[in-house]
């Protein structure tokens, strides 16, 4: 005669492997969680990843994770420049894996314009036409004054900063963000930024405007509206999927 196993024995022994297997899985998590980041390339990532396994890209440098479904790149710098001498410009190239939904730039600097401050502009893709529109909402000390492009030109305000004639070593400093950057609408950019150009005097307010092209964000240029960057001046690139 053969003994079967009575139903809740079948279901117990089913319940136990599941659990089993819900076990490995989560020892292989918590393995992979503190054991840091696998080193690879953008284009060797891992063929059966584990939800939570993260990874840094040695020809990017960029870190991502696994969700289960696809690797997601956080917030996270893509790039940086600290300037040690008199630059005309700070241009930052934008890899084009993976597509970075916003691009957030961050900044402080000093022209060595011969005057209490100048604006802090950007500029995309190397495009130096009249493809720019800017608005922007500044005080200057207790004065509140607005202005914008009125027409199409050549660069987008996103700041003021201290210049020449400012109190030695006196600097501005903002950041602005890009949504959309990898796609082929129109960017739109906001902006904010403060600057000193003396103990009882300087800017504050709000920027932005959009560059009106239809292309994806290749690479970023920053510059005074009037002068260089002096020595010290620096600018940090972030990027998000």
């Amino acid at each position: 005669m053969t003994n079967y196993p009575a139903p809740w024995e079948q279901k117990w022994a089913a319940d136990q492997a599941a659990l089993m297997q819900r076990v490995a899985a989560l020892e292989r998590q918590i393995a992979n969680l503190t054991s840091g980041p696998v080193a690879v390339t953008s284009s060797t990532h891992p063929a059966s990843p584990v939800i939570g396994q993260e990874i840094l890209e040695t020809d990017t440098g960029l870190t991502a994770q696994w969700n289960g479904t696809s690797w997601v790149y956080g917030p996270q710098l893509i790039a940086k420049r600290l300037l040690g001498s008199t630059t005309a410009s700070i241009t930052f190239s934008v890899p084009s894996a993976p597509a970075f939904s916003a691009l957030r730039v961050a900044w402080n600097a000093r022209s060595d314009n011969a005057s209490p401050a100048t604006f802090m502009c950007v500029q995309f893709n190397a495009d130096t036409g009249s493809h720019y529109l800017w608005q922007n909402n500044q005080a200057h000390s207790a004065t509140i004054g607005p202005g914008n492009s009125g027409a199409a030109t050549t660069l987008i305000e996103v700041g003021t900063m201290a210049a020449a004639s400012a109190t030695a070593s006196y600097i501005g400093g903002g950041e602005f963000v890009v949504s959309n950057a990898s796609g082929t609408a129109f960017k739109a950019v906001t902006a904010h930024s403060t600057s000193m150009d003396a103990a009882n005097d300087g800017f504050s307010g709000t920027y932005g405007g959009l560059w009106l092209a239809s292309a994806a964000i290749t690479s970023i240029t920053l510059l005074p509206l009037n002068g260089n960057f002096v020595a010290g001046s620096s600018a940090y690139l972030y990027g998000e999927t």
